[in-house]
């Protein structure tokens, strides 16, 4: 083997290894990209979710004033599983009733004694 020979194997192992590392990194990369968007994609669709089902559960509270705690959650339930259908998002009846006792728990809190005062009434 001559020097040159040697030398070409050095720089040719050296460039394997350097393609097989930025071969790794821009996996890892990219990994990491996607699995940001994926995150925040999930984060779209819970917001989504939280936003139709508040603008649902005030909805039905405006509009059905008359109709009392069961009526209401059926009424909302069934305007909350239409607007997801129409969206073309996914739910459950157990996420449904989880994001109308969430909803409604904000809404206790964020205006106290007003909404209390208001169910108490209808």
């Amino acid at each position: 083997m001559t020097i040159n020979s040697v030398i070409l194997t050095l720089l040719y192992a050296i460039l394997l290894f350097s393609a097989g590392m930025v071969a790794y990194y821009l996996i890892q990369l990219l990994d990491f990209l996607l699995g940001k968007r994926t995150l925040e994609q999930i984060n779209l669709i819970l917001k989504t979710k939280k936003e139709i089902t508040q603008a649902v559960v005030l909805f039905v509270e405006q509009v059905y004033k008359e109709k009392k705690g069961n009526e209401k959650l059926q009424l909302a339930i069934h305007y909350i599983v239409n607007l997801f259908e129409y969206y073309g998002l996914s739910i459950d009846e157990k996420e449904v009733h989880a994001l109308i006792e969430a909803t409604i728990r904000e809404f206790k809190t964020k205006f106290g004694e007003a909404w209390e005062n208001k169910v108490k009434n209808n």
